[in-house]
């Protein structure tokens, strides 16, 4: 997973050694009084600072409300492959959607299904397993925290976004994981966000200081 967070002597921000599989840094930041750069695999120019200087990047919205351009990596449509109990799933769309049927068959073709919007459009005609309404925020959690871990990029742009507020924003009237016309719970940021802050507080967790 990750290596363990050192304590830059004289300013109090931290980073990320390296990958203990070896190999290049996953996030390195060289604090200073006056500089601090970070380095990033495959996208080292859309990478912000440290962890804690991440709440002063002005690159980045207070709020993120909207999942594209750098935050693409946020949506469940992204193209993160999720492994989950009974199978692997090309998106986080995939897996959510297929959970909501006992069906084999129907489960199989929205899991192999060409793309995430084939997926969701299978799974909203599928008769729901029984209790759906009360277990589909802990399947979200559980994919969610599953497709951070399980992608490293993906965790990286979680991390990136600092303290900031997540709102999934959409225009297709979905009050229900997301806000639209400012009205909404908003459900799918907050597990984006306690997913944040689970993945930061094993870091810090980490810590020898």
């Amino acid at each position: 997973m990750w290596g363990q967070a050192k304590k830059v002597s004289r300013v109090s921000h931290f980073y990320f050694p390296f990958d203990r599989r070896g190999g290049d840094p996953i996030m390195r930041a060289y604090c200073g009084t006056l500089t601090c750069e970070l380095k990033l695999l495959k996208e080292p120019s859309t990478i912000p600072k440290c962890l804690d200087c991440l709440k002063k990047t002005a690159i980045l919205p207070k709020i993120i409300d909207r999942f594209e351009g750098p935050f693409r990596p946020l949506s469940n449509f992204s193209p993160y492959p999720v492994r989950y109990k009974r199978g692997s799933f090309p998106t986080v769309e995939h897996a959510y959607q297929a959970y909501k049927t006992y069906d084999p068959v129907l489960f199989e073709e929205i899991r192999v299904a060409n793309t995430p919007g084939r997926a969701k459009r299978i799974g909203r005609s599928v008769d729901l397993r029984r209790g759906w309404n009360g277990l589909r925020l802990g399947v979200m959690k559980d994919l969610v925290e599953a497709k951070f871990r399980q992608n490293e990029q993906a965790r990286i742009i979680l991390l990136k976004t600092g303290d900031r507020e997540i709102v999934e924003g959409n225009t297709w009237n979905d009050t229900f994981w997301g806000v639209c016309n400012g009205v909404g719970e908003n459900q799918l940021g907050k597990i984006l966000m306690y997913v944040r802050k689970m993945l930061v507080d094993e870091i810090m967790g980490d810590s020898d200081v």
